[in-house]
This record gives C-alpha cells, structure tokens and sequence, in this order.
C-alpha cells in the first residue's frame, strides 16, 4: 500500500503542482487584462491599454504583467502608471454609474411617454362613429330639414 502511494505521489505529484501553477498564473493574467481593459491609453485617445496598437502600449502591458508576477496589488500599479503620465487621466472616458442610470431613466420616460400617447390615439379613433354605429337615415332626414329651413 504504501509503494502504491509513493508512486502515485511521484507520479501525479508534478501534475499537481502543475495544475496549482496554472491558477495562479490564470488569476494573474486576469488582473493583468483587467488593468489594461480598464486603464485609457496616453498614447492612443478614446482607447485602453488593451485596445491601443502602440508600441509604448505595448510595453505598459508587459510593465504590468511584470509588476503582477511580482505581486504588486492593482493601486499600485494604477499608482506607477498614472506616475508616468501625471497630466493624463487614466481612467477617464468611462461613464459614472449616476450618469447611466440618468440616461436609462430618460429612455425608459421617453418609451412610457410613447406608448401613453399611442394608446390615446387609439382611444380617439374608435371614438369616431362607423357606418355600423351612425343611423344614417336619420341624420340625412335632420340635415335635409335643416337645408329647407336656410332657403
């Protein structure tokens, strides 16, 4: 029983420590692509890190997957960066949460607005009388005996 064990550990051994290597490096390669899908590039405007084909880019991604490996935590590396370029806002160009709300409270407004007015306008037009609903007859009788009183 016992060599059975140490050959399993011997042989799964190296798998598992494999396997455990494998986590952490897919949990930083996460935050790494986390920072750089959500820091704004210097060097491309209107695009991130992620998104910007520059080479300096280039290098401020490898700068952070670098800087994760090391175990640096994500402020610090915000910090380093937004060290390197002072007079630039790294995380502008994101809408804050108040602003979309607004937005999507406007939106929905203006769809209850639209739907309120069409259901009025329904409701107008089958208030109008049909040739079904009219008595014809009658009303032709009432405005011939209007027409003989006016000669």
């Amino acid at each position: 029983m016992r060599r059975q064990l140490l050959l399993f550990a011997l042989v799964l051994g190296p798998f598992l420590t494999l396997g455990a290597d494998a986590q952490d490096e897919g949990a930083e390669s996460q935050l790494a692509r986390s920072l750089e899908r959500n820091t704004m590039s210097p060097f491309c405007p209107g695009k991130t890190l992620y998104d910007c084909p520059s080479p300096r880019a280039a290098a401020w991604r490898a700068d952070i997957r670098d800087w994760v490996r090391e175990g640096a935590s994500a402020q610090q590396i915000r910090a380093r960066l937004q060290s390197r370029a002072p007079d630039f806002d790294l995380q502008g160009g994101h809408p804050s949460f108040g602003l979309v709300w607004l937005l999507l409270a406007a939106v929905t407004a203006g769809f209850a607005f639209f739907g309120w007015r069409l259901a009025q306008t329904r409701r107008a037009v089958r208030a109008w009388p049909t040739e079904k609903d009219a008595d014809w007859d009658r009303l032709e009788a009432r405005l011939d005996a209007e027409l003989a009183n006016v000669d």
